[in-house]
């Protein structure tokens, strides 16, 4: 039985990834940003990651100008950027660290941003989408900030200014998208418990 259930939840997370990674409908497009990050300070005793959900990847931050991208697909559109202290870390894997992180597990560890690589807009908004530029600074009480330096202009048909909130990113989704953003996992949800209950009427 739980072994049924282990491989529905796995094909319902793969089916989720696939179909997010499928073209925007017409009159849409995906617009992709770089995180831009200046320094003028050394930051050197800090090692940088950027957590997708679970993926994490090591990213260097050095005195001046830094751009950071995504590596594109759907797991990679948003992802979290972390600072840890060289001191708290010895020979870790990228698993362990993110389980660390998740956690609180790390000391001195420092979440800095959670930023949007990626996201699905219509057309007439996707020149107006820029990426953010911040300066990464120490900080007495933190250890380390990060302050946005560029407002993102206005857009879209209602004046809001750009924010990567989820608001943000589903304001653009078709309403044929809405339907098969619930009613695709719904459907294979009940899916799974009629299942269940066939092999259950089986064994007995």
């Amino acid at each position: 039985m739980v072994k049924n259930w282990s491989v529905f939840l796995l094909t319902l997370f793969l089916f989720t990834v696939v179909r997010a990674d499928i073209a925007p409908p017409d009159g849409y497009k995906k617009v992709s940003t770089n995180l831009n990050i200046e320094t003028k300070e050394d930051l050197t005793d800090y090692r940088f990651f950027l957590d997708f959900y679970g993926d994490v990847r090591e990213v260097e931050i050095k005195k001046g100008a830094n751009s950071i991208s995504s590596m594109g697909g759907a797991r990679y559109s948003s992802g979290t950027l972390w600072a840890v202290p060289k001191k708290s870390l010895k020979d870790e894997t990228k698993e362990q660290i993110s389980q660390a992180l998740q956690g609180n597990k790390l000391s001195g560890a420092i979440k800095l941003t959670q930023y949007q690589f990626s996201q699905t807009v219509s057309d007439s908004e996707a020149d107006k989408i820029q990426s953010s530029s911040y300066l990464l600074e120490r900080d007495a009480e933190k250890g380390l900030k990060l302050t946005l330096q560029n407002v993102p202009k206005k857009s879209g048909r209602h004046g809001e200014g750009i924010d990567f909130t989820v608001y943000s990113v589903t304001k653009s989704i078709t309403p044929l998208g809405y339907i098969v953003l619930i009613g695709t996992p719904l459907a294979l949800i009940i899916l799974g418990i009629w299942l269940f209950r066939k092999r259950g009427r089986k064994l007995d």
